[in-house]
């Protein structure tokens, strides 16, 4: 589990909302090593796509 920096705690709406797109994100991210016949370049793009989604997963619950 993930557990957040917040002030205040999630409301259970909330708190769903936040795993079900940590899930998602986990899940991209193993995607993303599966695809290892990519160039290094290529995953290097990816992960910087992977974290500016993160960071908006972030700024959406703070």
């Amino acid at each position: 589990m993930l557990d957040t920096l917040l002030n205040r705690r999630l409301s259970d709406a909330e708190c769903t909302a936040f795993h079900a797109a940590y899930e998602k994100f986990i899940d991209l991210l193993h995607g993303l090593t599966a695809q290892s016949c990519k160039s290094p370049l290529d995953l290097l793009h990816e992960l910087a796509r992977l974290q500016s989604r993160l960071m908006r997963l972030q700024a959406r619950i703070v």
